[in-house]
């Protein structure tokens, strides 16, 4: 039977749904390349904010140029729904590769944890300098492409940071468990917050579990707000104390607690790489 084809693309077979949208790789007829197509929900075509949304995500994309960053090549509508094409990424998502470490008893690599930290930094940071922040960094949200290098994927809730749009309350949108406080509470959120939810990540990494648990979404906003989670160390002991910090000043509950910028934490990340145990910017 015969494959489905959209403009010029051939859908091959369905990749994942979310609430906003299905994904399905597909082959680029005209050059002959994969690539992941993401539909709009047929539910949500209808909506104006859906479909605004829908769009703010293709036009963040579009602004970024990373090799951590999956990159966009176009948006087209097909039947009334508008799809974006996107760089395949086969390798699976980040959170795939902590369920496998915890199923099997073996932690994820420390090389690796800082490899793909650093990464995901360094995509961070070449996002927040375009002035995007992109408020849902979590490990489902990161991928990686058929080289094995990892890459930050959906932007559907990115934000700019210029002028009001960064500085005024905003409701609370993201992924409970990798939240800052601030998003949390809807108050101002900034470049910052995406450093927490990194934080968040890298703890997941090293820990093969989130910081915090709890049996209710109320609990685990209180666990958040106003208590601190165990340390990686305690978690998991042997891992190098200068990356224990690193995560606990990207996880630090108030923003001028936490690195300032993204290459801040690139910066420590390497250091610890290279096997230094002198991280400089954890002093100041």
């Amino acid at each position: 039977m015969p494959h489905q084809t959209i403009s010029h693309y051939e859908l091959l077979e369905p990749l994942g749904r979310g609430g906003m949208g299905v994904v399905h790789k597909a082959r680029d007829l005209k050059l002959g390349r994969l690539a992941a197509l993401k539909f709009l929900s047929p539910h949500l075509v209808d909506s104006p904010e859906a479909r605004t949304r829908f769009l703010r995500e293709a036009r963040s994309l579009s602004a970024l140029s990373h090799p951590h960053i999956a990159t966009i090549y176009e948006v087209d509508e097909a039947d009334g729904a508008p799809f974006m094409a996107m760089e395949y990424l086969p390798g699976g998502t980040l959170r795939l590769r902590v369920e496998v470490a915890k199923s099997s008893g073996t932690p994820v690599d420390e090389t690796k944890i800082l490899d793909w930290g650093i990464g995901l930094a360094e995509g961070l940071s070449h996002a927040h300098a375009k002035g995007i922040i992109h408020r849902d960094v979590k490990s489902s949200n990161a991928m990686f492409d058929e080289e094995g290098r990892i890459k930050l994927t959906d932007f559907g809730l990115a934000k700019g940071m210029a002028g009001a749009d960064a500085s005024a309350a905003s409701s609370v949108v993201g992924t409970v468990g990798y939240m800052s406080p601030e998003q949390i509470t809807g108050g101002p959120v900034d470049h910052r917050s995406d450093l927490y939810s990194l934080g968040v990540v890298l703890y997941e990494l090293a820990t093969a579990q989130l910081p915090f648990s709890a049996n209710t979404p109320g609990e685990m906003v209180n666990k958040i707000l106003s208590t601190d989670p165990p340390s990686v160390g305690s978690v998991r002991p042997g891992v190098p104390a200068a990356l224990d910090r690193v995560v606990g000043r990207l996880m630090s509950k108030t923003v001028d607690g936490r690195y300032q910028t993204a290459q801040e934490a690139v910066h420590d990340l390497q250091r610890i790489r290279s096997g230094s145990s002198d991280v400089s910017l954890l002093s100041t």
